[in-house]
């Protein structure tokens, strides 16, 4: 195992390092729950009837959403992992003495930390300094914050594993683009259902 974890711990430094990306993930984040943010402000002014969350709640939902979007991203970039299949070197990686399939499933759970420390910590912080309608509520309990990382591991884990389906089904196909957009439009109709 530990050469699973070095294998994260390399790729998430090098996914870390790209500064302008990061600034740039920032703020698009911070604009966007902005925006989101000021239509939930619009539709609790209208409202006439009681909603079913408080506007605080709706508030941390909008905050917590955005920061672990990046992580719990079923086609994600794994860009490294579609050419090694497609270029054919996968037999280098076969002939390795790792499983691949573990290697595969912690480099491509660093991806999705790396993106989502890149551009949520910042966020985080500011999620927190904020004026009081604004501000992320900090959890009731700590057994609130412990049930929420728990679940935000398994979460990981699964979405991980399932990229993991992805990425074997590229063995069988010729292109990454068709397998991304039969994934995409059936996470985003699970998503709605």
């Amino acid at each position: 195992m530990r050469k699973y974890f070095s294998l994260f711990r390399i790729r998430l430094i090098n996914n870390i390092q790209y500064r302008a990306i990061t600034v740039g993930g920032v703020l698009s984040n911070f604009i966007w729950i902005f925006m989101e943010l000021m239509m939930y402000v619009a539709i609790y002014e209208t409202a006439d009837k009681i909603l079913p969350m408080s506007f605080s709640q709706i508030v941390s939902y909008v905050w917590v959403k955005r920061m672990v979007m990046l992580m719990l991203t079923v086609v994600a970039s794994d860009g490294e992992i579609y050419s090694v299949i497609n270029d054919g070197s996968i037999a280098y990686e076969l002939v390795r003495p790792i499983d691949l399939y573990w290697k595969w499933f912690f480099q491509a759970v660093s991806n999705r930390l790396a993106a989502m420390f890149a551009s949520c910590v910042p966020i985080l912080v500011l999620a927190f300094v904020l004026p009081e309608p604004f501000r992320l509520s900090a959890p009731t309990s700590v057994l609130q914050l412990i049930e929420f990382l728990i679940a935000l591991i398994l979460a990981l884990g699964v979405v991980v594993a399932f990229a993991m389906l992805m990425f074997i089904t590229l063995f069988y196909t010729i292109a990454q683009r068709g397998i991304k957009i039969i994934v995409t439009a059936l996470v985003s109709f699970c998503q709605e259902v």
